[in-house]
């Protein structure tokens, strides 16, 4: 049994907690805490924090968030995008342009929507974040 003050002793976001405690879950160790008697990393609670975490970050373009929620992993549509933006962008096209075109190939972005020219910076690496 592990005994912390509070249970954020364990990482510094919701996804590090979780991974946290579930390593030391799968070890036979339990966590205790003065907030918490208990916390359990399958608890629904504690994955609803992982979600509110994967919502609030900024995953770069062309990654995801995998699925033990913390590391990124390629995302394979959106490396496309990024290629067809650089292929464009090295053919001398403006920000404008390769947004107008990718939109033209039925390329969207994750919230389904247009994607814009500051993106399309961002994507060929010529903008700072």
């Amino acid at each position: 049994m592990v005994s912390v003050e509070t249970i954020d002793a364990l990482g510094v976001s919701p996804a590090a907690i979780l991974k946290a405690a579930r390593r030391l879950a799968a070890a036979g160790v339990t966590v205790v805490s003065t907030n918490k008697p208990r916390f359990d990393p399958g608890d629904p609670m504690a994955q609803w924090f992982v979600e509110a975490e994967r919502r609030r970050s900024q995953v770069p373009c062309g990654y995801r968030v995998g699925d033990d929620g913390v590391t990124l992993v390629p995302d394979a549509h959106e490396q496309e995008i990024i290629q067809r933006a650089r292929t464009l962008r090295g053919y001398r096209h403006g920000y404008r342009a390769i947004a107008r075109a990718l939109h033209a190939e039925g390329f969207r972005s994750r919230a389904a929507t247009r994607i814009t020219h500051t993106q399309v910076a961002r994507m060929t690496g010529e903008r700072k974040r």
